[in-house]
């Protein structure tokens, strides 16, 4: 859902100079905004605070970027290139038993 050029003008201009001018589909309007992106609920359209608030959640929400999703690296690593608590979590994984004062020469022997 987008919002018109006019409310996008009001809020921008709430913004600058803290004053806005909507009629009442513009408040409709930014009621299903609101509603729709889950914002600070618009619920008294008679009320110019309740529509100030409303306003500036969408501007918060205009104003934050997108953030962007977060890719594991999934590369398998090689036994020689691995930690040791890494070398112990792969033998857990293979379900291998571990002995107490493993090395990591025995840990790597044991997932050959």
């Amino acid at each position: 859902m987008k919002l018109s050029k006019e409310v996008q003008e009001q809020v921008h201009r709430l913004q600058k100079t803290g004053s806005f001018a909507l009629n009442r589909t513009q408040k409709i309007e930014v009621k299903q905004y609101t509603e729709f992106h889950h914002l600070k609920l618009l619920t008294n359209l008679d009320c110019s605070t309740c529509v100030r608030d409303s306003l500036y959640s969408i501007a918060r929400f205009l104003k934050q970027p997108e953030k962007p999703k977060l890719v594991k690296d999934k590369m398998v690593k090689q036994h020689k290139d691995m930690t040791v608590k890494e070398l112990k979590k792969a033998c857990k994984d293979k379900k291998i038993s571990i002995p107490r004062n493993a090395t990591k020469s025995k840990l790597i022997d044991l997932l050959s």
